[in-house]
Formats: structure tokens, C-alpha cells, sequence
């Protein structure tokens, strides 16, 4: 795919050099090409990152099924912040999960890495996981308390600051027996 995406840019830049090598058009016209052009190599650069596969810090949804976690703690001699790589799958309203996985990336917090260890055993002991997102009343003795804003939780962005992720093991269903034939 990065080839044919090579191949297209230089195809536009070729057409965009044929453009105002060739025509009669006012520069301000050309010039104009050239920077709408420029945008769109930008805002392609940009876009094709969710398309292949890069994490994403968007909110979660409020139910999703857990396929993997990765724990990636702060490092603290280079200085590095902590992140929480969650790959899920959104739960419908019948709690199905539907669509393909997509990767979640969270900042690093102690009770969150926990709580996401804990999830990560129960998948690897064959467990179908869930996560949901909960509203938590503020605690007014938490840190950020005194200036009246609940503490922001890391990974949840600050309009999620009474959020926190929940995990747990959904029970197999007992399918009824089959019939004879």
C-alpha cells in the first residue's frame, strides 16, 4: 500500500509541475495549487494513521468486549510516560461485540494497570472479558478536590474526569441440547 500511496503523490506533484510549468494562469492561481496541494499531502499523512492500525486516544465506548492489553509502565530514567494499550470490540445493545478490534491507548495509572492485569489473566484463562466505563461520584477528600474539579483520570481526557474502566468475566452460556435426528 506506502508504494501506491508513493506513486500517487508523485503523479499529483507531476500534474502540479506540468500545471505551472506549462499554463498561462496568474501565479496567484498556481501558487494557490501549490498550497492546496501541500494541505492535502498533510491532511492524507494525517488521516491514513487511523487507517492502519496506530492506536487511538478517542474515548472508549461505554461497553466493549476486551480482546487484548499490553501494560507499557512509565520509564524513569528516560522519562517516558506509562501507556495502556486496550484492544476491544463495542458491544451492541444486545451486549454482542461487533465491528473489528481497534486499539485503545490510555495514559498510565497504578490501579488502572491493576485492574487491566487482572482482565489480561482472566483472557488468558479462556475468559471472555468485558470492560465498561462507570461514572464515579467525586471523592472530596481526592487530590484536585480543593479547587472543586474532580481529578482527571489518565486516558479518559479531561471531560471524563468522574470516569473509570471496569472490568469482568462474563459467564458461559449453557446453549439447550440439540435435537436427535
Amino acid at each position: 500500500m506506502t508504494w501506491m500511496l508513493i506513486f500517487c503523490y508523485l503523479l499529483l506533484a507531476l500534474l502540479l509541475l506540468s500545471l505551472n510549468l506549462r499554463s498561462n494562469w496568474p501565479w496567484l492561481i498556481k501558487a494557490a495549487a501549490i498550497v492546496i496541494t501541500s494541505a492535502g499531502y498533510y491532511l492524507t499523512y494525517v488521516s491514513l494513521n487511523g487507517l492502519q492500525g496506530y492506536p487511538t486516544a478517542a474515548s472508549l465506548p461505554e461497553r466493549f468486549e476486551v480482546q487484548w492489553v499490553l501494560i507499557d509502565e512509565p520509564d524513569k530514567i528516560s522519562g517516558a510516560e506509562g501507556q495502556i494499550y486496550i484492544w476491544l470490540r463495542e458491544l451492541d445493545h444486545l451486549k454482542q461485540p461487533m465491528g473489528l478490534p481497534r486499539a485503545h491507548s490510555l495514559g498510565f495509572d497504578e490501579a488502572l494497570a491493576e485492574r487491566t492485569q487482572e482482565a489480561l489473566t482472566m483472557i488468558e484463562g479462556g475468559e471472555r472479558v468485558v470492560g465498561f466505563v462507570q461514572i464515579v461520584e467525586a471523592d472530596p477528600e481526592e487530590d484536585g478536590a480543593e479547587s472543586g474539579k474532580p481529578k482527571k483520570r489518565p486516558g479518559l481526557g479531561e471531560d471524563d474526569a468522574n470516569r473509570v474502566i471496569e472490568f469482568k468475566a462474563v459467564e458461559q452460556v449453557d446453549l439447550p441440547p440439540k435435537p436427535a435426528l
